[in-house]
């Protein structure tokens, strides 16, 4: 645990540090004998209290996670529920009749029976 605080409280500095010779453009030069920051002794109480914050916060982000899940699940049943409720019934669509092929009534069989239809 204490490795990973570490971890969190530097990672700030490193990206502070290579900013800098990110935007000036200078050569980075990589020697083994860099001086690293002083680390100042942290009291007990300071881990502590850190420790029981980063707790709190991590079960209030447990327990929103917990409240969005649930949010989910009602909103899914709810669905669910009217999908059931409400069926989805497609009125039947009656087939159109097949119109003729005939462009024009040739003789007078075919002109008097078209007739008898109309009347």
């Amino acid at each position: 645990m204490k490795k990973i605080v570490r971890q969190i409280v530097q990672e700030p500095l490193e990206i502070l540090s290579d900013a800098g010779r990110q935007i000036t453009g200078a050569a980075i030069v990589e020697n083994g004998s860099q001086q690293q920051p002083a680390e100042k002794p942290v009291a007990l109480q300071e881990v502590q209290k850190r420790q029981a914050k980063a707790r709190s916060l991590y079960t209030a982000l447990e327990n929103e996670l917990k409240e969005i899940r649930a949010k989910k699940v009602q909103e899914q049943q709810s669905q669910k529920e009217e999908q059931v409720a409400q069926p989805q019934e497609k009125p039947l669509v009656e087939p159109a009749p097949r119109k003729s092929r005939r462009l024009f009534a040739f003789g007078r069989k075919e002109k008097v029976e078209s007739l008898k239809t109309y009347l």
